[in-house]
This record gives structure tokens, C-alpha cells and sequence, in this order.
């Protein structure tokens, strides 16, 4: 599935660690900085959840045992044809979902190595470059 004008972003990223943040962003080369979103929680992307054209390329979900919903919203972004990178999820939603999966502790070189592998790159948009 081709990414499209109507997405907010190439790349979401679900965490309610900063720093966290950063460093899925860091890891995730390719994609400029103003076409990753991060919100803090599943809540915190209701008007997203609820946007049919939205479908980024790659979605990175960290999983909040205390969050309802995160296994419905995981499930409706790999059926929107987003690649998944879990954290810390169950063994049976990463075996469900066919996706990523990366369980604390892990290092940043973990996380490059693993985004590196995901094939979600031709889903970005075509105005996105990619680093010569």
C-alpha cells in the first residue's frame, strides 16, 4: 500500500517517553523529521484511529499494559498497511500481527539493526528522498 497525501506522516511513533522518542527517531533514517509524529498514547490518537486515510508507513507502538485498546489500534494500522515494530508486546499480539518486535532491554543498535530490516520504505511518500 502507497503511502498518500492525506497521511499526517511516514513514520508514527506511540510512546509516552520522550526520550524514547527520540531515539526511534534517531534510528529511522531516510525520513525527515516533520514526516514522524509522536504521540504519548493509544487515547492520544483517537482522531487519527478514526481517519481512513491515515496509514503511515511505519508505525512503532509501545505497549502500555495499562492501555486499553493498544491490540484493536495495532491491528487497524497493520490492516491500513502500515509495518508494525512492537515494544514489549505480548507474544501472542507479535505472533497475531506477523510484525517487529523488540522487548525491553534493548540498545539503540537493536532498534537501527531492527527498523533497518522492516520493509516499509516503498510506502513513503514519493516526495520523500532518500540520504545519497
Amino acid at each position: 500500500m502507497e503511502a498518500n497525501s492525506h497521511n499526517l506522516a511516514d513514520v508514527l511513533i506511540v510512546t509516552e517517553n520522550f526520550i524514547e522518542a527520540a531515539d526511534i527517531s534517531d534510528a529511522i533514517t531516510g525520513v525527515p523529521a516533520d514526516r514522524i509524529v509522536h504521540i504519548r498514547g493509544i487515547s492520544a490518537g483517537e482522531h487519527l484511529w478514526q481517519a481512513p486515510s491515515f496509514a503511515p508507513a511505519l508505525s512503532v507502538l509501545s505497549y502500555r499494559r495499562s492501555e486499553t485498546g493498544f491490540d484493536a489500534v495495532a491491528r487497524l494500522l497493520a490492516d491500513r498497511g502500515s509495518a508494525l515494530l512492537l515494544l514489549d508486546a505480548s507474544a501472542e499480539v507479535q505472533e497475531a500481527l506477523e510484525c517487529a518486535a523488540l522487548t525491553r532491554p534493548f540498545t539503540g543498535a537493536d532498534l537501527a539493526r531492527t527498523i533497518a530490516a522492516i520493509d516499509f520504505k516503498g510506502r513513503i511518500m514519493a516526495t520523500n528522498s532518500e540520504p545519497g
